[in-house]
Formats: structure tokens, C-alpha cells, sequence
């Protein structure tokens, strides 16, 4: 585990270390627990009658490590794959330690065509092969199997969902529903549990979430979502997720579509483009951040980020990356001061310079200024 940076106004940051022979892949969070998937290279030195020989060979590996909110990363994975005999397409955390992984898995005669299949592995690292899913290369279009999601539902059961269809294993392995598409949907399951799913789906080339009532088939929205929103699974109230943006992080209740905000991500010296993912408790989430190709995991636990802080306001037309990681980088490192970011062409920019002249003129307005050139007239 890495070394942690505790800022004063409330914000715990521990860099997660990687092996030298390993480069950040992908991870997926799911209530309590996230799973890290890693790149690698091993050297396989062969050897001839007991000699070594200089004919080594380059294996690529797939490394996963799984943690638990509260814990600290293990230096170990606990399973691994090798590209050449196991591939990975998709994977996703479940209960009680285990993960679940959609893979190929190479057959010992050339001519034959890969395996598929749904495998469970323990914490322990003692693997069960779910379900043979070699079917699913017949309902995956052009796209394949990298078309296919995997989706841990609580309670034990597996959902499997891609453009063309879905399946629905239970943890004993029985097929309990399934479902192809002669037309390909652009939905997708973020998430199911309780009475509710998170639901994905296109209108007019957006990405439009929503809510799915599991009891009665009907479908609702979520209110006030950015097209460009993320989301994960709390590690407590059944039927709330974690969503999270560039600009902040609120807790979605699916069962009234309404979005409660958490911080706005400079707020708590963040910045928010590098957030990859979010975990554990409601009220003070973990999330995972990556900053110049390193992991951190962080906590913020100082209750109102403004608290015994003195405030700036900093009002701007166009957002920019480039400011946000400037705040960010400044509250991070300054736990008596507290830059607070306002967005005056949110609503609307043509009237953007009109309101700051107003409340400027006024006494009022922010105490920092930052606009385009074209706004300065």
C-alpha cells in the first residue's frame, strides 16, 4: 500500500501501488468491494535438457486484485490468465470476495473453436465454471463476444447483456432467462437490485439512463442527469447508486429518480475527469482517481468541504479543464481556503457577461474572474 497524503480540510488520498511489469487496465466497483485489472509481461525462460537457452518467451498476463471498502489493496492478485490460453472480455465484482469473468478459453486442438464460458472465482482463488456459453457466438452480430457485459445482481444471480440479447444465470449455473434480438437495442443494465435497475438506453445519439421498476415493467428517468454521467453501486441502500461526473458526485435514489449532490469534486480538491470509479458507503464514499498514469484511492470524511474555511468564489463563463485542475490542485494543498468554482453561462452564456456586470456593479459577484477574451468587451 502506498504512502497517504491526509490534507487537513478532510480529504485521505493513498496511492495504490502496481508492479513494475504492470500497466492500469480496467476496474469495475460494486457496492462494497472494486476489482483491479492489470496488464503484464513475464519473461518464460525455456530451458533444453536442464540448460538454459536463450530463447525466452513473452507472456501477457491479465492480473486481478479485489478489495473491500475500508481495506487496504493486496500486493498479491488473487487469480490471473494468460492471454494465450484465457482470454478476458468482460468482468465485474460480485458478493462475498468472488468475481465473476466472461471468457474464451483455448482448446487444445487448433482447428476447434475457443470455449466460452461464465467462470466464478472465490477469494480463496478456487475457481467454478458457471456456465458454458458457447452459444453466444451465434447472437453477437459482427461485434463478437466483445459485444457481451457482465452484470453482478445482488443476491447471487449473473446477468449477461450485449446489443442482441441477455442471459440470466443463477449462482447454481441454471440458465433462469433468455432473450434474442433479431434487431440489435442500444440498452444497457448499469445496474439491478432491489425493485429497481438502472437502465442505459440511445435517443438521438445521447445516452439517456433511467430507471426500470422490476415489479411492474415501467419505466422512469432520472432528473437533472448529464448525458456524460457514470455510475456505481452503493455498498448499502439497495436501490441507490453512486453517480458521478467531471464536475461532482451525487447519490441517485432509483425509486424517485431524484439526485442528492455529495461535493463538487474541486471542492474537495479533485479533479473530476480523473475519478474512474466509486464505492462503499453512502455518506462517505471511496473512490478511485488516476492522476499521470497513478492510481490513488481517497475518502473525503471533513464533513461540508466549506467548513472553517475561508471562501473565494470564482465565477467563469466556459468551463475548462484547465481551470478545474488548477482548483483542485489548490484546495487539495490549502486546507484554510477554499476556491469554490461558479458557472455563470450555465444556464445561459450569451447573458453570462450581463449577470457578472450586474452583481459586480452591485458590490457582490465572485472574487476571481476568468473568462475568454471574447466576453472582456
Amino acid at each position: 500500500q502506498g504512502e497517504e497524503d491526509s490534507v487537513g480540510a478532510g480529504l485521505s488520498v493513498t496511492m495504490i501501488p502496481l508492479k513494475e511489469d504492470e500497466t492500469f487496465g480496467s476496474l469495475r466497483c460494486c457496492g462494497d468491494s472494486v476489482l483491479l485489472e492489470t496488464d503484464a509481461e513475464e519473461t518464460d525462460d525455456t530451458e533444453t535438457d536442464g540448460v538454459e537457452t536463450d530463447d525466452a518467451e513473452t507472456i501477457f498476463i491479465q492480473r486481478y486484485y479485489y478489495a473491500k471498502a475500508g481495506a487496504d489493496f493486496p500486493e498479491e492478485a488473487f487469480c490471473s490468465f494468460d492471454y494465450s490460453q484465457r482470454y478476458v472480455y468482460d468482468f465485474t465484482a460480485g458478493e462475498d470476495g468472488t468475481a465473476y469473468f466472461l471468457l474464451a478459453e483455448t482448446a487444445e486442438d487448433p482447428e476447434e473453436e475457443d470455449f466460452v464460458k461464465l467462470l466464478e472465482v472465490s477469494a480463496d482463488g478456487s475457481e467454478r465454471t458457471l456456465a458454458e456459453l458457447d452459444n453466444l457466438r451465434q447472437t453477437s452480430g459482427t461485434a463478437g463476444l466483445s459485444d457481451w457485459r457482465i452484470r453482478a445482481v445482488p443476491g447471487g444471480e449473473v446477468l449477461l447483456l450485449s446489443r442482441f440479447g441477455y442471459r440470466l444465470i443463477s449462482r447454481d449455473g441454471e440458465l433462469v432467462e433468455e432473450e434474442d434480438w433479431e434487431e440489435p437495442r442500444d440498452i444497457d443494465v448499469l445496474y439491478t437490485g432491489g425493485n429497481y435497475a438502472l437502465t442505459l438506453q440511445s435517443e438521438n445519439f445521447r445516452n439517456v439512463p433511467g430507471t426500470l421498476n422490476r415489479e411492474n415493467g415501467r419505466f422512469g428517468t432520472l432528473k437533472d442527469i448529464s448525458g456524460e454521467a457514470r455510475f456505481n453501486r452503493t455498498g448499502q441502500a439497495e436501490n441507490a447508486v453512486f453517480m458521478y461526473t467531471e464536475t461532482g458526485a451525487s447519490l441517485c435514489d432509483l425509486s424517485t429518480g431524484s439526485c442528492t449532490k455529495i461535493y463538487e469534486w474541486t471542492d474537495i480538491g479533485v479533479q473530476g475527469d480523473s475519478v474512474i470509479g466509486m464505492y462503499g458507503d453512502g455518506e462517505a464514499p471511496r473512490f478511485i482517481f488516476r492522476e499521470e498514469d497513478i492510481l490513488y484511492e481517497a475518502q473525503w470524511d471533513g464533513g461540508s468541504p466549506g467548513a472553517e474555511r475561508e471562501e473565494l468564489l470564482l465565477g467563469f463563463v466556459s468551463d475548462s479543464a484547465t481551470t478545474r485542475k488548477a482548483v483542485a490542485a489548490y484546495n487539495r494543498t490549502h486546507p484554510d481556503v477554499l476556491i469554490r468554482m461558479v458557472d455563470y453561462g450555465k444556464e445561459d452564456e450569451s447573458a453570462a457577461a450581463d449577470r457578472l456586470y450586474v452583481e459586480l456593479m452591485a458590490g457582490k459577484g465572485p472574487d476571481i474572474i476568468q473568462m475568454d477574451g471574447g466576453y472582456m468587451d
